[in-house]
């Protein structure tokens, strides 16, 4: 279903039938990485690129195309050991041709605009930049994007081409797929160092857009840790927990609830990943 609320009541009632019932988990758990990020003051305010110039100019506070800026992001670079973790300018022709077209093809007639494909499948397309609804894409919605997009092969054109008739997008600048702890620190401890704000990004749900802020660097973490595949850890009820303290917490607050077991999760999960956990599980254990 497209409904929020249908989502959410068959989110609950898929819950109910399970054997295991999951409570939320301590922040420590599913948000680890909250406390590190609010320290990126969000004071920058720079416009993704066009094609690949546009993130490195147009900018009200810093000089993203400076010898300075340039050879800093070498050195945070230089310091991962895999392609994904690296900060690199994003690419309004990759929103296009990997988010756009699908809503595009979809016929745009959904309410929020939301997409006729899995969405899945579209918060893994490379670039990062899919958002499952629109409109959230743009600072201001209008009629104009959906006349400009529905005239325009958007497979071939290059964003720059359509530019100038279409409102302005409010996507990051900057994209990171990082994977472990430290590559959110040093990620974070640059974009602090630069005036840059941060954004963080799961699969893209949000519909107000809280997960892909104009001009940010996004820690996209859809390749961060899971966790629910190993670690569904079973409560024992005659055994004294001690609060706030990793999965004694967690039981704890689970047996008050009347719940048997809970679930770990990372930061590079969706829900998907950990209700098959759990099903998994449950068919284990029977």
């Amino acid at each position: 279903t497209n409904n929020p609320a249908q989502q959410h009541n068959g989110t609950t009632q898929r819950i109910n039938t399970m054997k295991m019932h999951i409570p939320w988990l301590p922040l420590s758990y599913a948000y680890a990485y909250s406390g590190i990020l609010a320290a990126a003051p969000a004071v920058a305010k720079n416009n993704p690129e066009r094609t690949q110039r546009r993130a490195l100019e147009d900018v009200n506070s810093g000089n993203y195309s400076s010898v300075d800026f340039q050879a800093a992001l070498d050195d945070l670079n230089g310091q991962f050991s895999n392609f994904g973790g690296r900060v690199h300018a994003t690419n309004y022709t990759d929103w296009m041709r990997e988010c756009a077209y699908y809503f595009k093809r979809g016929g745009f007639g959904h309410e929020y605009l939301q997409v006729k494909y899995s969405t899945y499948h579209l918060k893994n397309k490379p670039s990062g930049l899919c958002n499952f609804q629109l409109y959230v894409d743009f600072n201001v919605w209008n009629d104009t994007v959906q006349d400009v997009l529905s005239e325009t092969d958007l497979l071939s054109t290059n964003f720059e081409d359509i530019e100038d008739q279409l409102p302005p997008l409010a996507l990051p600048a900057f994209m990171s797929f990082p994977e472990t702890a430290k590559d959110v620190s040093e990620i974070v401890l640059f974009a602090n160092t630069n005036s840059l704000k941060v954004s963080v990004k799961n699969s893209g749900h949000s519909y107000t857009a809280g997960s892909s802020s104009k001009g940010s660097l996004q820690l996209n973490l859809r390749k961060f840790p899971k966790y629910s595949f190993t670690h569904v850890h079973e409560c024992e009820e005659d055994r004294e927990y001690t609060p706030f303290s990793g999965t004694d917490g967690s039981c704890k607050l689970a047996l008050a609830r009347g719940k048997t077991a809970v679930v770990r999760v990372g930061g590079g999960q969706g829900n998907d990943d950990m209700y098959r956990s759990v099903i998994d599980w449950n068919y284990m254990e029977e």
